[in-house]
């Protein structure tokens, strides 16, 4: 499964969010119960059917005392590539000479 895919995403979020509960120790219908969501709801997010509502991962996080770095998958690629632009971006506008006029 592609990285970058939406079910990737989709799926590692659920995983994570089981991962958490269950650190926990709440049950699917407990968990459920807790967050405004029926057990079929938690299944469904669990198993990367369904994605949770931004509201949703912020109650998520609240009930789990957990923060969304523990929810979303890693992304150190990405940001390292992000670094390296910065890098660049920072070198040109640090030998950015003005025009006199």
């Amino acid at each position: 499964m592609n990285p970058g895919s939406k079910l990737y995403v989709k799926k590692v979020i659920g995983e994570n969010i089981k991962r958490e509960r269950v650190k926990i120790g709440y049950s699917q219908a407990q968990f459920g119960n807790l967050i405004n969501l029926t057990r079929a709801s938690i299944i469904n997010i669990e198993s990367g059917r369904h994605s949770p509502t931004n509201e949703t991962i912020y109650i998520i996080c609240c009930i789990l005392k957990c923060t969304p770095n523990d929810i979303f998958p890693a992304t150190k690629k990405i940001v390292l590539k992000s670094k390296t632009k910065i890098k660049h971006i920072v070198k040109k506008i640090t030998t950015y000479q003005p025009v006199k006029i």
